[in-house]
This record gives structure tokens, sequence and C-alpha cells, in this order.
């Protein structure tokens, strides 16, 4: 896996397309779309690392937005249409942290048309284009914390640490309608998802194969067993049921040379059954 930083004006296709053509690897994957208004961190997999895909995305992230007051878009972003304006009222910062502050926790989202959702097969953002509209079911997403960073009258720039799923676009409305205005972002960034920082990606040109990450250092952020016995070993990789004394309800499998061999999943007491196999 390769921590990429993700630049302005092009699609989370194209990064990946880059990868593609940098490595000459056919299997090239990510963990997370970002708009192309948007900048920050992905998480490129590439090879039988794209095995790690879902385990990747179900990860938190966090995101530095600005969120302009005044107007309101079809698209949320500074990319769409204005379809609503009202006028921008001051706000005081001790006021806007603590609107900021009732974000926080579960709560139900219902996705923008504008995304990369699926309805009858057509991407919702296809059909927008169209102007149609359809009902989406809404998604219990979790707003782990909120933080301003800087609000410049018109403008408000925050933080926010939230859980997979989470459109940044529609909390940045909300957020709007909370003070009583309407607004869009005009920047997004992903600075970090799981355990993985913006600061330590490179852009596509800096790659090389030395950056990628193993499978056993990507996941990280999951309990690991080493498998020392080889009958063990190749029952793990023939995804037999295993039993393992841990408080874990999942677990990285990994053998003698630290190489990942499989993701368990506990069943019922201390019996585990594979989720995926990495080899």
């Amino acid at each position: 896996m390769f921590l990429v930083v993700k630049p302005q004006g092009i699609t989370s296709r194209d990064l990946v397309n880059g990868v593609v053509h940098r490595f000459h690897e056919k299997k090239v994957g990510h963990t997370g779309t970002l708009d192309p208004f948007a900048d920050g961190l992905m998480l490129v997999t590439i090879g039988k690392g794209t095995k790690m895909g879902p385990f990747l995305e179900a990860m938190d992230k966090t995101y530095e937005a600005t969120l302009q007051f005044g107007s309101k878009t079809n698209t949320g972003d500074l990319t769409g249409d204005v379809i609503e304006s009202k006028p921008v009222i001051e706000l005081y910062e001790d006021y806007i942290q603590q609107t900021l502050d009732t974000f926080l926790g579960e709560q139900d989202q219902v996705p923008p048309m504008f995304s990369a959702i699926k309805h009858q097969g057509v991407p919702l953002y296809e059909l927008a284009r169209k102007g149609e509209e359809v009902v989406r079911e809404s998604r219990r997403i979790t707003v782990h914390a909120m933080t301003l960073i800087r609000y410049e009258g018109t403008t408000l720039t925050f933080r926010c640490h939230v859980s997979k799923g989470t459109y940044v676009r529609t909390l940045a409305e909300a957020i709007a309608e909370a003070f009583g205005m309407v607004g869009h972002l005009t920047s997004l960034t992903r600075i970090s998802v799981g355990l993985f920082q913006l600061m330590d990606a490179k852009t596509l040109d800096q790659l090389s194969e030395k950056d990628c990450l193993s499978m056993t250092q990507s996941l990280s952020h999951l309990p690991t067993l080493k498998i020392t016995r080889p009958e063990n070993v190749k029952a793990i990789m023939d995804g037999k049921m295993q039993t393992f004394d841990i408080t874990a309800s999942r677990v990285l499998c990994i053998n003698e040379k630290n190489e990942a061999i499989a993701i368990y999943e506990r069943t019922e007491g201390s019996f585990f059954k594979s989720l995926r196999g990495l080899f």
C-alpha cells in the first residue's frame, strides 16, 4: 500500500491510473474517494494488497475544510451552481465552537445527490447532472471531534474526525444551517486515515517501490497473532475455523516472516472464522 497525496483538480480514479502506469501493475485500488476539488491523503493498494480494501475503508478519517457562507450550491462545493443565497451573519468564536460541538456523536446523514453511490446501477451524480433526484436512505455516521481552526467573517475553517461514509460537504451544509445561513465548501483536505498521516505521504511523482507498505504494516490497526507451526499456517491459508485465546474480535494472522496471511473474526467464544485470505 502507498500513502499518496492527491492534488486538487483530478479524480481519485485519475490517481489510481497514475499508479497503474508508474508501477505497471493492473490491480490497483483505493480506500476512499476524494472529490476532484479536494486534496490530501489517499491509501492506494496494489497487487494482492487490494484484498485489504474493505478493512482499510472502515477506518476513521480526519479532514480540514473551509465553509463559505452566503450561498448554497447543488454539489455542496465550489464546483456547483448556486441554488440558494442568504445574508451572512456575523458570528463569535466561542459560539462557533459551541455550535460545532452539537454535531458530535452518532447521527443520521442523507448522502448528497452528487455522490458515487449507485441507484439501480447508476451513480447518483449522473442522475443529478440530468436534473433527476431520487430518495436516498440515511446512513448512521459518527462525528468524533470538531474543532474551529479559523473564522474570517464569511468563511469558517474547521477540522473534523469522522467515521467511514461521512460526507463533509453535507456536514458543512448542516453547520451553515445551524447558524441560520447557507454555505458550501471551498476546500477539503484529508489529513489522516486511521493511523496514517498526510505528512507521511508522497506525490505520485515522488513514489518509488520502497515506499510501498507491507500488508502487515498497512493493517497495523488490527491485533496481530504470529502463527509459527507450518501445519497451522496451512490450515489458516485453507480458511479453516480456528480457536484463539485472545480478547479481540478480529485478528491479523502473520507467519514467521511477518507476512500477513489472513484476517480472522470471532464467531462465538474462542472460535474464529476466516474473513479474508491475504496471500
